[in-house]
């Protein structure tokens, strides 16, 4: 009997040791992820991190902000100290000076409490109960260069061996990399200089020791820094090349840091593994970081704080994907914060060449690529080095609803390739108002029509207008216009499949035009007013400067026989037909597409159609209707003399509510309409070899034609010109094939 006793009081214990350790284990991994500062303010981000056993504290520019257990408090609001932040002096205003005198720059702790310090007087506060109060005092002296008469950059706070650490910036102008480590006595008020030179970045290692990242004399270390000694006493990594290790921590014995996306951690042998991903493009040693002691390390990016386990056994076991190309940082922590299984890296990308070889050996590692059109999309999709999308079946929906031209690029008969999170539309723009105004009479439709336009404007307008140019053409270098010449007479030929020869009568009486009207453009005549007609794409469908109308045109031709056309650039996400991750792959793709702007979604989709309202406009009526109330009900209130400042604010307060109804729309009505009478005239000429950049056919057609128009393009040059053209685009074509 006792025996059975025995093993049910084993079997329950056993039970309960279980639950405790996957209660611990589910803290753990529910605090492992990301912390949005915006939450707690709008524009928020963090600058100094600080860990107390598992609580996270951040300092942001309106706030001291505390995070445990997967929520997010303020603790001290700082927002009336915020605009004095960067002010180095004491404001003489006493309500200024209150706000100036809570700046805190940094946050440290020694185990138990949260310590701030003052940027400019040195003032140490301690911080509790809500509030700041004074704790200790580090010299003035210290942070202030008398000599060059400047507050010294502090780079880094720890606090170890009883000491508070500072990594301070420079102390004069001319060395701009220099930096040394103040060791401060906060209880007798002393400090000394470290011997130390050349360290980037510190934190508080194992035993109340110091971790100091050094680059000296080509090389690159983390150190074991003894503060009681002012020794580096053990290198616990090396860093070769360009590598930069960035967010330095320390936990336990070990140090951890951010190579790129990768968090890892580096053991007292120098042993280094991978423990997690974090979604963000690059590192810098500079960036403030924390760890905690269960190992949980904290990263800032953007409005961000990343927090990722570094306690686990053994690397990372995620699944990871290897994206060559860019998409944005916001698509990539979104993904992240949705998709915590899956972890996105970037690589560099690659020329040509070298990409088609990477897909021919089928272990590049790469899942996803970001290609571009015209470019490298075309030969990965014709070679079939591209994922089949058609599984997803929304996704497919999706794609169908695009553009015809877009649609040609994307698709391989009835197989989806990619979809682009991006179109870039060489469109023009013309303020109308002031066009209308003037009336300036027909949009020009050809290069002739516009050449006619600017030299009556010269003659008729330019005098009595100073203020205005016709066209931002007038204000361009000859090569130049040319060049954007060329390019559109080779996408006239390659996407009508016709052959691409420049010695044809239309492509030299456009080149006889050019030349007869050199004496048009800005470097014979010193027009540099405001262009009413640019060439170059401003804005979705219409925009405003000032309260003058801008809207969208198609870029006039080269000659009246060819119809008008808007081309267009596309960066497309695919996924490699070698990928080992497809599942993880195409669910990314289908987040990015499901989330790309307004404003993308709008210019390739014909049947989004709908207006949409900027989110922010209502907040901001909202704010501005709340002053004009708050001044309405003090002026009803006021005296006379007090009366007519509190009128001119009201007006000031008016107006500027009338001017923000022209921000009412993110995608305005009247955007929509105008876009959709240019698009008609979209295409996409993806199969380019002479216009791509990385085809390398581009920088011999910029050379030739700068050549013959580095001063004037003379009617004895056009031949030579024409001549040299053909043979580029022979000799570029013949490569590609």
């Amino acid at each position: 009997m006792k025996g059975v006793l025995f093993m049910k009081k084993l079997v329950c214990l056993i039970l309960a040791l279980v639950v405790t350790l996957c209660s611990a284990f589910a803290v753990q991994a529910e605090e492992a992820g990301t912390v949005n500062l915006t939450e707690a303010h709008a524009y928020e981000t963090a600058t100094s991190l600080c860990f107390i056993e598992d609580t996270l504290y951040m300092l942001g520019a309106y706030g001291i902000y505390e995070y445990k257990n997967g929520t997010l408090a303020t603790i001290i609001d700082l927002s009336d100290a915020y605009r004095y932040r960067f002010n180095s002096q004491r404001p003489t205003d006493e309500t200024e000076a209150a706000a100036w005198d809570k700046i805190v720059g940094h946050l440290f702790s020694d185990g138990k409490t949260l310590y701030g310090l003052h940027p400019y007087t040195g003032q140490v506060f301690e911080i509790a109960n809500g509030g700041l109060s004074e704790y200790a005092q580090v010299s003035e002296d210290l942070l202030y260069a008398a000599e060059e008469q400047f507050f010294r950059e502090i780079k880094g706070v720890a606090y170890a061996g009883e000491k508070l650490i500072l990594l301070l910036g420079t102390d004069t102008y001319d060395e701009y990399e220099k930096t040394e480590i103040a060791l401060v006595d906060l209880k007798a008020q002393t400090h000394q200089i470290s011997q130390i030179k050349n360290v980037q970045s510190i934190a508080v290692g194992a035993e109340g020791k110091l971790n100091a990242y050094v680059e000296n004399e080509g090389m690159a270390a983390f150190w074991q820094y003894d503060v009681s000694t002012d020794v580096l006493e053990k290198q616990l990594a090396v860093f070769e090349g360009d590598m930069t290790p960035g967010g330095m921590a320390s936990y336990k014995e070990k140090v951890v840091y951010l190579e790129d996306s990768k968090v890892k951690q580096i053991d007292g042998s120098g042993n280094a593994q991978v423990k997690a991903y974090m979604p963000i493009p690059y590192a810098s040693a500079s960036t403030p970081s924390a760890c905690s002691k269960n190992g949980l390390y904290a990263y800032p990016y953007s409005n961000y704080v990343f927090l990722r386990d570094v306690s686990i056994e053994g690397e990372a076991n995620q699944t990871v994907l290897t994206l060559m190309g860019n998409v944005s940082s916001q698509m990539m922590i979104n993904f992240t914060i949705e998709n915590p299984d899956i972890a996105v890296v970037t690589t560099e990308s690659m020329n040509p060449n070298e990409l088609i070889q990477a897909a021919v050996s089928g272990d590049s590692g790469i899942d996803l690529y970001v290609l571009s059109a015209p470019g490298e999309f075309y030969s990965m999709k014709e070679k079939g080095y591209l994922a089949s999308l058609n599984e997803n079946a929304e996704l497919l929906e999706e794609a169908h609803e695009l553009y015809p031209s877009i649609q040609e690029v994307i698709f391989n008969g009835d197989l989806l390739l990619g979809y682009p999170l991006s179109l870039s539309p060489k469109s023009w723009m013309v303020n109308e108002t002031k066009w209308n105004e003037l009336n300036l009479g027909e949009y020009p439709k050809t290069y002739e029509e516009l050449f006619e336009k600017i030299a009556m404007w010269l003659d008729e307008y330019a005098a009595d207008y100073p203020e205005y140019t016709l066209s931002d053409i007038q204000q361009m270098e000859l090569g130049n216009l040319v060049l954007s010449m060329v390019e559109e007479y080779i996408h006239i030929h390659e996407t009508s499949g016709k052959p691409l020869t420049f010695n044809t009568p239309s492509f030299r009486t456009l080149l006889k035009t050019v030349s007869d009207n050199a004496y048009l453009l800005a470097e014979e005549n010193e027009q540099w007013g405001m262009a009413l007609m640019t060439s170059m794409y401003l804005g979705f469908g219409v925009n405003y400067t000032d309260s003058d109308l801008n809207k969208m045109l198609v870029p006039p031709t080269l000659d009246a026989e060819e119809e008008q056309a808007m081309y267009a650039e596309m960066d497309i996400l695919a996924i490699s037909a070698a990928s080992k991750n497809a599942e993880a792959a195409a669910k990314f793709v289908e987040f990015c597409v499901k989330n790309l702007s307004n404003t993308a979604r709008y210019e390739m989709k014909p049947t989004l159609n709908e207006p949409v309202e900027s989110a922010a406009y209502h907040a901001r009526v909202a704010e501005l209707q709340e002053e004009l109330d708050d001044l309405t009900t003090q002026f009803e209130n006021a005296d006379q003399d007090t009366r007519t400042n509190l009128e001119e604010k009201i007006i000031r307060v008016k107006s500027t509510l009338a001017r923000l109804e022209e921000h009412k729309w993110e995608i305005s009505p009247e955007s929509i309409e105008v876009y959709r009478a240019v698009a008609g005239n979209l295409k996409v000429n993806y199969d380019s070899p002479l216009l791509s950049g990385e085809s390398g056919g581009y920088d011999p057609l910029r050379t030739v034609v700068n050549k013959y128009c580095a001063k004037t393009l003379a009617e004895s040059d056009i031949d030579a010109l024409i001549t040299e053209l053909d043979r580029v685009a022979t000799m570029v074509y013949l490569e590609s094939m």
